[in-house]
């Protein structure tokens, strides 16, 4: 296998990481620390945008989840109250979509509430950021 392959399959898993119907892996990640005959900067980069995108594809899914909501059911008051909280307050917990499985239900769940993409992107970057040097270093 080529470098560009082996770059290449940790993008991929990257992206494959953060989506909704895979559980969190890393496989590639882990894989090309324990050879070690990679860049590991390069590797951290690809990892973390690979993984932003897919991230940002569950925040997408939770936007089209609540456009189904809203057009299937209508607007109800407490999930109204609800949204409001969320992107007043809970922005912050995107900074944890790492983890698994609670992770990735947070990255739909941001798009479900209508959180500031913004707000969403800088705090997924931030958290994928510390979990990849943390997988790395430790």
């Amino acid at each position: 296998m080529s470098v560009v392959e082996s770059y290449l399959f940790l993008f991929f898993d990257s992206i494959l990481d953060a989506l909704v119907l895979v559980p969190n892996s890393t496989m590639v990640y882990k894989v090309m620390l324990i050879f070690g005959n990679y860049n590991l900067p390069l590797m951290f980069g690809i990892s973390i945008v690979g993984s932003v995108i897919g991230a940002s594809l569950n925040y997408l899914l939770g936007m089209v989840l609540i456009t189904v909501k809203k057009t299937k059911f209508g607007n109800s008051v407490k999930f109204e109250r609800l949204m409001k909280f969320s992107q007043k307050k809970l922005y912050w917990l995107s900074f944890f979509s790492f983890v698994p499985v609670f992770g990735i239900l947070l990255t739909t769940c941001s798009g479900l509430m209508k959180i500031s993409y913004k707000r969403f992107f800088a705090y997924t970057l931030l958290g994928r950021a510390v979990y990849y040097l943390l997988l790395a270093f430790l």
